[in-house]
């Protein structure tokens, strides 16, 4: 999956190279849907640690006009199980999931290493 470490310069890049706008808006956690299986139960662990002590960065989730996550799985299933209500930060892509996941990989954007 992609990994957007930036999504200010990733929102520019994806402007530049595809004209796909994209912008800052907030959802609730309940209504984002994953685009990926596999979600790390200790890594989620992990990030809810962060979300209570305020360690937690403030990066917003990257999702697709469909209300996909294209990156930020771990943060947004943390969220989803503290709090399904809350509204999250997130950079919408203007489009679907089906061209998000790969605009992203095209963008230059790294992949987790396995």
């Amino acid at each position: 999956m992609p990994q957007i470490y930036n999504a200010k310069k990733f929102s520019r890049n994806i402007k530049r190279k595809f004209n796909i706008s994209s912008k800052k808006t907030t959802m609730k956690a309940r209504n984002l849907k994953p685009s990926q299986n596999e979600i790390n139960v200790n890594r989620v662990d992990d990030v809810i640690k962060g979300i209570k002590t305020k360690k937690m960065t403030k990066n917003p989730i990257v999702v697709s006009k469909d209300g996909y996550v294209v990156d930020g799985h771990h943060r947004w299933a943390a969220y989803k199980k503290l709090n399904p209500n809350k509204k999250l930060p997130v950079m919408m892509m203007n489009a679907p999931i089906k061209d998000a996941l790969g605009i992203a990989i095209a963008a230059g954007t790294e992949r987790e290493k396995f």
